[in-house]
């Protein structure tokens, strides 16, 4: 498993290559699992699903773009080849 904070990031920032995830490649169909946290500056907190499933494919390089919707409350990971991924991000009380 791998953790990263980040903290105070403003509204519409991109940050490049600002971590590194352990990885390796597998079977074509084998997924990772991820498990993503934000919190907000007005202190509100969101999650990923449980067992939110995206992996690379053999043809991806290995970077990858987080992206978060504030709006449509989505977490999406993009890959350089392969579709990506996309998953609600839950509100926790």
């Amino acid at each position: 498993m791998s953790t990263m904070e980040l903290e105070n990031i403003a509204d519409r920032t991109e940050l490049k290559k600002v971590f590194a995830i352990r990885t390796s490649i597998g079977e074509l169909d084998r997924y990772d699992y991820w498990a993503v946290t934000l919190h907000t500056k007005s202190g509100r907190l969101f999650r990923t699903k449980d067992r939110f499933r995206c992996s690379y494919t053999f043809h991806d390089s290995f970077d990858a773009v987080l992206g978060v919707n504030g709006t449509a409350r989505t977490l999406y990971i993009a890959f350089s080849s392969s579709l990506g991924c996309s998953t609600e991000l839950i509100e926790v009380l």
